[in-house]
C-alpha cells in the first residue's frame, strides 16, 4: 500500500477512535430537558403538599409553632444534612473503587451524586431515575458498563443496609429506656439481618468469577423488545478479574455510607427539637423508617405528599401534637430535601448544558464536509 494511502487510512482510524472515545456506543446523553419538567412537578406538589398539610394541622396552630421555631436548629440541620450530602459523594468514590474501577475525582463523583440526589427529589420513583443518571455519568467518565452498574448497585444496597443499622440502633436506645419499645427493636433488627443477609449474597455471587458466567450465559438468552444484551457487556461481566475484590475501599464505602444515614436521621431529630417537641427517639426513628420508604413509591416526584403524610402520621401516633408534627415535617423536608435540591439543581443542569453544547461542536467537527 503507498504511504500516502496508509496515512489516510490511519487519519481514519484514528479520527474514529476519537469518535468511538468521545460517544461510546450505548451510551445514552442525559438531556437537561426532563430536569426542568421534573422540577416543575416537583415545584406543584410541594406546594399542594405544604397547602394540604397546613390546613389539615389547623392553619393558625401551625403559624404559632412556626414562629417560635428556633432558626439556630433550622441552621444546624442544613448544616448537618450538606455533611451527609458530602459523605454520599465519598460512597460514590469508595463504591468506584471497589467495583474495580479507578479512582474517581471529587468533582466527577460529586455531579454523580448530587445529580442523583436531584432525580430523587424531582421525579417520581426518583431512586431507579438517579442510579440510571449515575450509571449514564459513570460510563461517560471511562467506566465499563460492569464496573459503573456494580458500583451503582453497591451505593445502593449499603444505602439500604445502613438505613436499617440506624433504625435499629435508634430503637434499640428506645428500648433501653422503656421496656415497651422492644417489639420495634426485634422487628427492626429482623429486617435488618434480612437486608444484611441479602447483601452478603450478592455480594459473593457478583465476586464469583463462576457464577458471573453463569449469569452472563443467561444473559445472553434474554431479549428485551428484540434487542439482546451487548456481547461486550457480558464478556465483561464473566471476564473482570476486580469486580468486588477490594476489601479496603468496600469497608470505606460501608463507613462512609453509614455516616450518611446517621447524619440524615440526625437531621430528623433536631428539626424536632427545633421545633420544641420532646418527641421520642422510637417516634423519629419510625418517621424516618417510612420517609425512606414512601420516597421511592413511584406515584409522586420524590414521593412528595406521600412522605409528608407518612412522617406526620408516625409522629401524631406517636403523640406529638398535630401542628407541632406539621412544623417538623415542613422543616425536615425544606432542610433535607427541597433547600439542597433546589441548590443543586441549577449547578447540575448548567453542567449537562455545557457538555450537550460541547459535544454538539465535537459532533459538528467530525462530520465530514460535503466535498
Amino acid at each position: 500500500m503507498p504511504a500516502d494511502r496508509k496515512d489516510q487510512s490511519a487519519g481514519l482510524h484514528s479520527s474514529g477512535s476519537r469518535a468511538e472515545a468521545a460517544d461510546p456506543p450505548g451510551r445514552k446523553r442525559v438531556r437537561p430537558g426532563p430536569l426542568l419538567v421534573g422540577a416543575l412537578s416537583a415545584l406543584t406538589f410541594t406546594t399542594l403538599a405544604v397547602g394540604a398539610i397546613t390546613f389539615l394541622a389547623g392553619g393558625q396552630e401551625v403559624f404559632l409553632v412556626l414562629r417560635q421555631i428556633d432558626r439556630g436548629g433550622l441552621a444546624a440541620g442544613f448544616g448537618i444534612q450538606v455533611a451527609a450530602l458530602a459523605c454520599l459523594t465519598q460512597v460514590y468514590r469508595a463504591a468506584h473503587r471497589a467495583a474495580g474501577g479507578g479512582r474517581l475525582g471529587l468533582r466527577a463523583s460529586t455531579t454523580v451524586s448530587l445529580g442523583a440526589f436531584v432525580l430523587t427529589q424531582i421525579l417520581p420513583g426518583g431512586g431507579a431515575a438517579g442510579a440510571v443518571y449515575a450509571v449514564s455519568r459513570l460510563r461517560r467518565r471511562g467506566s465499563s458498563p460492569v464496573i459503573a452498574t456494580a458500583t451503582v448497585a453497591l451505593v445502593g444496597m449499603i444505602s439500604l443496609t445502613a438505613l436499617c443499622l440506624v433504625v435499629t440502633v435508634a430503637a434499640t436506645l428506645a428500648a433501653a429506656t422503656d421496656s415497651a419499645y422492644r417489639r420495634f427493636v426485634a422487628v427492626a433488627l429482623a429486617a435488618t439481618l434480612a437486608v444484611l443477609l441479602v447483601a452478603v449474597l450478592l455480594y459473593r455471587s457478583i465476586a464469583s468469577r463462576r457464577v458471573r458466567a453463569v449469569w452472563s450465559k443467561r444473559l445472553s438468552r434474554f431479549k428485551w423488545r428484540h434487542h439482546r444484551v451487548p456481547e461486550r457487556w457480558l464478556n465483561d461481566l464473566a471476564q473482570h478479574v476486580d469486580l468486588l475484590t477490594r476489601p479496603g475501599p468496600l469497608v470505606a464505602a460501608a463507613l462512609w455510607g453509614a455516616a450518611k444515614r446517621s447524619l440524615d436521621f440526625a437531621v430528623l431529630a433536631v428539626m424536632a427539637r427545633a421545633a420544641g417537641a420532646e418527641v421520642p427517639l422510637i417516634a423519629v426513628a419510625l418517621a424516618y423508617a417510612a420517609a425512606n420508604l414512601l420516597n421511592n413509591v413511584p406515584l409522586t416526584p420524590g414521593g412528595t405528599g406521600l412522605v409528608e403524610g407518612g412522617i406526620a402520621a408516625t409522629l401524631i401516633i406517636m403523640g406529638t401534637a398535630s401542628a407541632t408534627a406539621a412544623v417538623i415535617v415542613l422543616a425536615y423536608r425544606t432542610v433535607a430535601h427541597w433547600l439542597p435540591a433546589a441548590i443543586a439543581l441549577p449547578l447540575v443542569g448548567v453542567r449537562l448544558v455545557r457538555e450537550s453544547m460541547t459535544e454538539a461542536r465535537a459532533a459538528s467537527r467530525r462530520r465530514p464536509s460535503p466535498s
